[in-house]
C-alpha cells in the first residue's frame, strides 16, 4: 500500500526500518516453526535473519540482549555483592564498577521511598 502512493525513496525514507523489522520477524518465525532445524542450525539462521536488519536496529538488539543478560546475572548475583562486583569489572570495566553500584544504591533507596509511600494511611472524610 505504502508503494502504492509514494515513490520507492519516499517510503524507504519513512518506512525502510518498520519494513526491515517486518522482514526479521517474518523470516525469525519461519525458522522458529522449521521442526526439521536442530538447535545449531536454527541459531545460525536465526543469527543470518538478524545480520540483515540495519546496524542501528542490530545495535538496539544487541544492547537489548545485553542489558538482559546483566539484569540476569544482577539478580542471581544479589546475595554476593563482591562476585557481582567481579563480574561487573569483567563485562563492563572498572570505572562502570562504582558507577553500577551507586545505581544500585539509588535504586535501593527509591524502592525504600516508594514502600514509604504506600504504607501512608489514606484519610477518608465523611
Amino acid at each position: 500500500m505504502r508503494r502504492t502512493w509514494l515513490d520507492a525513496n519516499t517510503a524507504d525514507a519513512f518506512f525502510a526500518d518498520e519494513e526491515a523489522v517486518d522482514r526479521f520477524q517474518m523470516e525469525k518465525l519461519r525458522i522458529t516453526r522449521d521442526q526439521s532445524l536442530t538447535e545449531e542450525p536454527r541459531a545460525e539462521a536465526l543469527r543470518r535473519a538478524e545480520s540483515s536488519l540495519p546496524e542501528s536496529l542490530r545495535k538496539a538488539r544487541e544492547e537489548t540482549r545485553q542489558f538482559t543478560q546483566y539484569e540476569q546475572v544482577r539478580q542471581e548475583l544479589a546475595d554476593d555483592p563482591q562476585a557481582l562486583r567481579v563480574w561487573r569489572q569483567k563485562a563492563f570495566g572498572a570505572e562502570a564498577v562504582d558507577r553500577l553500584a551507586q545505581l544500585d544504591k539509588e535504586l535501593e533507596q527509591w524502592d525504600e521511598r516508594w514502600i514509604r509511600f504506600g504504607n501512608i494511611p489514606v484519610m477518608e472524610s465523611d
